[in-house]
């Protein structure tokens, strides 16, 4: 299965990856959990990453959709993963997704970047792309959902930044509680 999916991304071409992400989810619903993070080593070394994050950028919205599904799952399962989505240029994305509320997206993309947040890499590229003002709004106007998710990626990020006692710096309570 998983040299189907290499082939298919290779023969078709990003846009054709519909077809791919359709692969990707049966995939995942019929992979033995035994060899679900073997097959998640040879897909990230595939090219299927950099066409999943073209497809979350200009897909329609059931491909976007299908793309962050098959892109958390990629790197929720596998740490390597998550280095090669942030190098694609996943994380400017997401926040793209995160302002645009009318795109349906918010969810996905903030399950997605909190998993990126605790990553070294997606840490500098949420630095680089000034994600906290971003989750700092959604914790104050976003659903219950979104707001535990952009709160996870903010500790992600914070994290090795605790003082004594375990509290979190200063920044972080001022930008949360909005006293700034």
């Amino acid at each position: 299965m998983v040299s189907n999916l290499q082939n298919a991304l290779l023969n078709l071409g990003m846009h054709h990856c519909g077809i791919v992400i359709a692969m990707f989810l049966s995939f995942f619903r019929n992979c033995h959990p035994k060899t679900l993070k073997i097959n998640m080593v040879t897909i990230g070394c595939s090219m299927a990453i950099p066409a999943l994050v073209q497809l979350l950028s200009n897909g329609s919205q059931r491909g976007k959709k299908d793309a962050a599904t098959t892109l958390f799952k990629l790197c929720s399962i596998y740490q390597g993963n998550k280095g090669k989505a942030v190098r694609a240029g996943l994380v400017p994305i997401l926040l793209e997704l995160l302002m645009e509320t009318e795109s349906g997206m918010v969810d996905e993309a903030l399950a997605i970047l909190a998993i990126l947040s605790g990553h070294p890499e997606g840490k500098a590229a949420n630095g680089a792309a000034s994600a906290v003002p971003v989750l700092v709004g959604v914790v104050r106007n976003g659903s219950p959902r979104s707001k535990e998710n952009a709160a996870a990626a903010m500790v992600h990020l914070y994290n090795g930044l605790r003082l004594a006692g375990g509290r979190l710096p200063a920044i972080v309570v001022v930008e949360v509680s909005g006293f700034y």
